[in-house]
């Protein structure tokens, strides 16, 4: 069997070459007719009525959040993740 020239390799190369630079640039193409549309943008924010400010608790309790359900399991499970793992 008989090996191909290397020209014929190297122009069958270039060919593939060619025909994928051109398909993924293709890709990337915006025609020129292209117009961004327009957005209708109000000149100030207006809360709808059932919306209402916010009310930070400041003197919430930021330890043992968890507690604050009052589940017991949730309290075991939370202590229970706390213990060192043994290896």
């Amino acid at each position: 069997m008989m090996n191909p020239p290397a020209s014929t390799i190297a122009r069958a190369a270039v060919r593939v070459l060619a025909v994928w630079t051109a398909a993924s640039l293709s890709g990337c193409m915006v025609g020129p007719d292209y117009v961004r549309p327009g957005t209708d943008v109000p000149a100030a924010y207006k809360e709808l009525p059932p919306n209402k400010p916010a009310e930070p608790r400041d003197t919430a309790p930021r330890g043992n959040w968890w507690e604050v359900f009052g589940d017991p399991e949730l309290n075991a499970l939370e202590h229970r993740s706390r213990k060192p793992t043994r290896r």
